[in-house]
């Protein structure tokens, strides 16, 4: 049966995302924030998954609040955090945020363009004046490179799964189909993202009242273009 993207992955998530070292990108995160002379009291994520980023991140933020969509991730994640079910399209906070952040591409599941500046103009209102909203996106590099290499299976604690990892070059979708079984049942999630031009991020951001005060090829300090896999964006408000 098809079921929505990520009620049932959440499931063997962690295990799909073991050569993810979160300890080394909230390090990175860190070395951006304080290379603006930053030093956040608060902070919020979205598309935090298991918030395993943001664990890290309390040893140098002490008051952090994490979001997601789905609440199956919320459910077991450390209680220093602050935890918020929500769309990350149409959030509801009460206060701002010195830095804000998503991670891993989850930009790029915001496939339409009024969608991104939704999300884009909600950052700029829940963002302090001085504040950081930093984020990295996927590019058609890194979906031509990978593509192949997304199409695995295997088996997690007793639940066997299958994914299969297309791109579409012409509509730019990359699409990432999962069928995950246990206790008798395939279940199917289809999950798709759009792989946005690198450009197209400035002028969606300058729309939304933000603006790109850095850019890097993600996980260095090397100036990003078009060519890079992944992108780190760093944005203040104007």
């Amino acid at each position: 049966m098809e079921v929505k993207p990520y009620s049932h992955i959440t499931k063997i998530y962690q295990h799909l995302m073991e050569q993810v070292s979160y300890s080394d990108w909230s390090d990175y995160l860190i070395d951006i924030v304080y290379s603006f002379n930053l030093q956040p009291k608060n902070a919020l994520e979205f598309g935090c998954g298991f918030a395993e980023l943001s664990t890290h991140l309390l040893k140098e933020i002490p008051d952090i609040t994490v979001s997601d969509l789905e609440p199956g991730f919320l459910k077991n994640i450390d209680n220093r955090l602050t935890k918020v079910c929500c769309d990350m399209r149409y959030p509801s906070f009460k206060k701002k945020y010195e830095l804000i952040y998503t991670i891993f591409d989850s930009i790029n599941y915001l496939i339409s363009e009024e969608d991104m500046i939704k999300f884009f103009s909600n950052i700029a209102l829940l963002l302090e004046k001085d504040g950081m909203f930093t984020f990295d996106a996927s590019l058609e590099q890194n979906s031509i490179e990978n593509v192949g290499y997304l199409n695995r299976s295997g088996i997690h604690d007793g639940i066997e799964y299958v994914q299969e990892s297309i791109y579409d070059e012409k509509e730019k979708l990359h699409y990432n189909n999962f069928t995950i079984r246990y206790d008798g049942n395939d279940y199917i999630e289809k999950h798709v993202q759009r792989v946005y031009h690198f450009v197209d991020y400035f002028y969606l951001l300058e729309e939304a009242g933000l603006m790109v005060v850095d850019c890097y090829d993600a996980f260095t300090f090397d100036t990003a273009d078009e060519n890079c896999e992944r992108v780190q964006f760093v944005v203040r408000g104007t």
